[in-house]
């Protein structure tokens, strides 16, 4: 099992700048370790993979090959926890199929899965009574709420570390 890193694509300003539209008061970088499962055909190289994490509502889908870089950053890092359960990732595959024609064609390669960490940049709003997370990714800028349950498990894990 290899151990894999996305890429930072998004910059501090610009995250700075999204999760200030968003209500975001605060903010800060991280990574959130994840589990990447092949996709394609049997025998082949896999052409994409399917991000999971065992607190996520929905899975995340990566084109082509995972990319072996790092980011020298200080940013907190949120554990990705044990491997999601084969049937779990096959349902959230299943649910990915339905949502695009495209992805019919590609299948769950039975594989173990790789480590991989996602760069997030986390943002907070709210007063005092209320306390609201906002989950950006780093690589395209996209609010990523599905993953909320997994970012506030990590810091909840991180806080007891």
């Amino acid at each position: 099992m290899a151990d894999y890193a996305l890429p930072r694509r998004i910059d501090e300003a610009t995250a700075m700048a999204r999760l200030a539209r968003l209500g975001a008061r605060r903010f800060e970088s991280a990574r959130l370790g994840l589990w990447a499962y092949p996709l394609g055909l049997a025998d082949a190289s896999p052409s994409a993979w399917l991000l999971c994490h065992r607190q996520a509502r929905r899975a995340l889908l990566w084109p082509g090959p995972l990319p072996e870089t790092r980011d020298a950053a200080d940013e907190v890092s949120l554990a990705g926890g044990e491997p999601v359960p084969p049937e779990r990732v096959a349902r959230l595959w299943f649910w990915e199929r339905l949502a695009s024609r495209r992805l019919r064609s590609a299948r769950l390669q039975e594989r173990a899965p790789d480590a991989v960490t996602l760069p997030l940049w986390l943002g907070y709003g709210g007063g005092r009574a209320t306390r609201r997370l906002i989950v950006v990714s780093a690589v395209s800028g996209e609010a990523l709420v599905a993953l909320k349950p997994a970012v506030l498990a990590g810091l909840r894990g991180a806080g007891e570390g």
